[in-house]
């Protein structure tokens, strides 16, 4: 959005600048597109997540000990130095960090602005979407990933040295006021200029949207909302779906795993913290790449070694002997792998339902003769919820498929929106295959660890 603001403001066909200020740009010009002006909406779209974060670090700073180093006679300057910056030190590391990682990640501004220059993520998404090379591609996301991982194993490293803790509880104590003009108005001017530009940049976009042809005829009309409507019906409620979707599922996997950290011991504590902050700190680009490679028929023997060692630090926990412990892991790593690998080379539904059957019979297998009779409810109910999905896997096409046709034949916007809602559906019941496998030796490792922690064969 500010990328389109500022090229309707000061593009070559510019408010500003071609309408108010006469510039007639030719070959060669400096204009709003390239490095510049890249930096410049970068600024200007980056900066409110520094802000939150700084402010919320403020509003849990302790007042009080700003003012007793006041009353001791220190100066501004110098408790702002020794004082308030040390303990804001988290706060500008994180806020570093994830700028560091949204500017290298952004994709949409480079595409608009950056004219004749290239920049990593631009090139990622053309060897992806132009040129069908996931290899260059994965290439380019490994340069990109270096200096991200610098920056956030350093920013970790120079956090964690010291303890940034000053009171526990609510802050309390006053503010302290800045009284000398010379302080105060220039902060005021500077915060008036920068809700200015922010404004009309947002009003430009909000009246560029009644506009019959920026630049050039400024009648005002409703046909760019009757097009975006017609054409874009799909976009729109495909972006509504996934913020639904995904802000909750995210805000609760936050939450599990910050309890996890937080209050419970466990082996790979650090590993999981150290992941779960991995993901800020990885570039959505390369995050992305990652899926598509990951997801597109892997070597079997990079099947094999995943599998084997998501299992094994599962059964960690547990007590048993190293026969039975093998079992296991053969019992929970030949499903995965059929469900990765072999069951979608072999391309028919019907060997899911196959495959759903013996995993049916392994259950009674190992409920029968493995697990305590009062323990078999939770361990059946976890295995159901598995058999649930694929059945949902198989028959989930079925009523989507037949969806989607009756939307299509009403036509015009309630085709689209019934369409979309066949799509999101599918988006519950086909889980990716390789995604389900890791599901059930999850499950499995979840049952050995929490049912069988002190058997012995």
């Amino acid at each position: 959005a500010i990328a389109i603001a500022v090229i309707l403001l000061f593009g070559r066909a510019g408010l500003v600048t071609h309408d108010w200020l006469g510039i007639n740009f030719s070959r060669g010009m400096n204009d709003i597109y390239g490095l510049d002006g890249l930096v410049l909406v970068q600024i200007i779209t980056f900066f409110p997540v520094s802000y939150l974060i700084i402010r919320a670090m403020l509003e849990r700073l302790d007042p009080s000990m700003e003012e007793a180093a006041q009353s001791l006679g220190a100066s501004r300057f110098h408790i702002l130095r020794t004082v308030t910056l040390p303990l804001l030190v988290p706060g500008f590391a994180a806020s570093f960090l994830l700028l560091f990682v949204e500017s290298l990640a952004d994709l949409g501004n480079p595409l608009l602005l950056t004219g004749t220059r290239n920049v990593l993520s631009t090139e990622i998404y053309l060897a992806v979407a132009g040129e069908y090379n996931q290899q260059k591609a994965a290439a380019l996301s490994l340069v990109l990933l270096i200096p991200t991982l610098t920056v956030f194993v350093v920013q970790r490293y120079w956090v964690s040295r010291r303890s940034y803790v000053s009171v526990t509880g609510k802050p309390t104590g006053g503010q302290m006021q800045i009284d000398a003009w010379y302080v105060r108005w220039p902060f005021v001017v500077l915060t008036t200029l920068c809700l200015a530009l922010v404004s009309v940049l947002y009003l430009s976009i909000a009246i560029g949207s009644f506009t019959r042809l920026w630049g050039i005829d400024y009648t005002l009309t409703l046909a760019n909302y009757r097009i975006a409507l017609e054409r874009g019906m799909e976009a729109i409620l495909d972006t509504t779906f996934l913020s639904a979707v995904t802000t909750p599922i995210a805000g609760v996997l936050g939450m599990v795993v910050a309890y996890l950290v937080v209050r419970r011991k466990f082996s790979g504590k650090e590993s999981l913290d150290f992941v779960s902050n991995l993901g800020a700190a990885v570039p959505g680009t390369i995050l992305g790449i990652g899926f598509i490679i990951a997801f597109i028929t892997p070597p079997l023997i990079a099947l094999v070694i995943i599998y084997a060692l998501f299992l094994y630090y599962l059964m960690s926990n547990t007590r048993l002997a190293r026969p039975r412990a093998a079992l296991y892991l053969a019992l929970g790593l030949v499903p995965g792998l059929a469900l990765a690998r072999f069951v979608t080379d072999w391309g028919g539904i019907w060997y899911v339902a196959i495959f759903a059957l013996l995993l049916t019979l392994a259950l009674a297998v190992v409920v029968r003769f493995s697990v305590a009779a009062e323990q078999r409810r939770s361990v059946v109910v976890l295995f159901m919820i598995a058999a649930g999905g694929l059945l949902l896997f198989i028959v989930g096409p079925y009523f989507t498929n037949a969806l989607a046709s009756w939307g299509r034949s009403l036509g015009g916007t309630p085709a689209k929106v019934i369409t979309s809602m066949a799509d999101w559906i599918d988006v519950f019941t086909q889980i990716p295959l390789p995604v389900y496998g890791l599901l059930l030796v999850a499950i499995g490792g979840y049952i050995m660890s929490r049912l069988l922690p002190g058997r012995r064969a």
